[in-house]
């Protein structure tokens, strides 16, 4: 299995349900016109969504020869499926939800499926995104801090102390109030 990043674009469309799921030649159509996917990608197929089924930001794509995977069996890839979205609902770093990750199943059904677990999938999907590229980064949570102008420099001390930084700062029209924008690693929240 292999990851790679989605553009942001696909990934919008995805949350949003904007993609036509219920035509596939309208689906591969759309996504080899405005997201580049190659013509061999209608041969493939779309296994799954995830962390959400319907909603998914992320997605698991058949990528191996001949498309094996959309034959096996209801329980080999319910367990496949099960295990993606559990993936992809929880992280590698700090099991928060992985958005905008393509995946690629690159090998073909084993001869014996009965032994592929969703645990197997799960530790499969966490060692492809931490060896996607580009390289994952440190996660940082965005902000917005409402305060008066007078405490800025009291907010941004307290940023700092947690490797964080303000990004912006917009005044709250009609009040003496102003949105602080900041970033701020999650390790240190």
């Amino acid at each position: 299995m292999t990851a790679g990043c989605m553009s942001d674009d696909l990934t919008r469309k995805l949350e949003y349900q904007l993609l036509p799921f219920t035509d596939e030649i309208s689906l591969y159509t759309v996504l080899r016109r405005d997201f580049g996917w190659d013509a061999f990608s209608e041969q493939r197929g779309i296994v799954a969504l995830g962390p959400d089924v319907t909603r998914g930001t992320s997605m698991l794509v058949d990528d191996s020869i001949g498309g094996m995977w959309g034959t096996a069996d209801d329980g080999v890839l319910s367990e496949v499926v099960s295990g993606f979205q559990m993936a992809t609902r929880r992280g590698p770093l700090c099991s928060s939800e992985v958005r905008g990750v393509r995946f690629d199943i690159i090998s073909k059904l084993p001869e014996d499926p009965s032994g592929l677990s969703r645990d197997t999938v799960l530790k499969c999907a966490r060692m492809a995104m931490l060896g996607a590229r580009p390289r994952l980064l440190e996660p940082q949570y965005s902000m917005e801090i409402v305060t008066l102008p007078s405490f800025k420099k009291v907010v941004g001390e307290i940023l700092i102390d947690r490797r964080g930084m303000i990004t912006g700062e917009v005044p709250c029209p009609g009040s003496p109030l102003v949105v602080l924008r900041a970033q701020v690693p999650m390790v240190d929240t």
